[in-house]
């Protein structure tokens, strides 16, 4: 239920998260998936960006406990939200 969950937050975030069996949840996202996961980790969320392993543009998101789940969910709109935001 949870891993479903964290897909809908992904989705509504506007990424394209993949269908899973896993513990994670693998997506596609319209933002740099490194500058993504180094904002997130900055506000103590990781992730892991994939263009490491030659997925650039994913990010792999960990199913976690729900209460870590909101706060990811949270998190995750604001960086969006800065990342997506217009340069001034």
């Amino acid at each position: 239920a949870t891993r479903s969950a964290l897909s809908d937050v992904l989705r509504d975030a506007g990424f394209e998260p993949l269908p899973s069996e896993a513990n994670f949840v693998l997506a596609r996202v319209d933002v740099d998936d490194v500058v993504l996961g180094d904002r997130l980790a900055e506000r103590g969320i990781l992730i892991r960006p994939s263009s490491d392993y030659g997925l650039p543009g994913y990010v792999r998101v960990t199913v976690g406990p729900p209460p870590l789940m909101e706060r990811f969910a949270t998190e995750l709109g604001e960086v969006c939200a800065l990342l997506r935001s217009p340069v001034a």
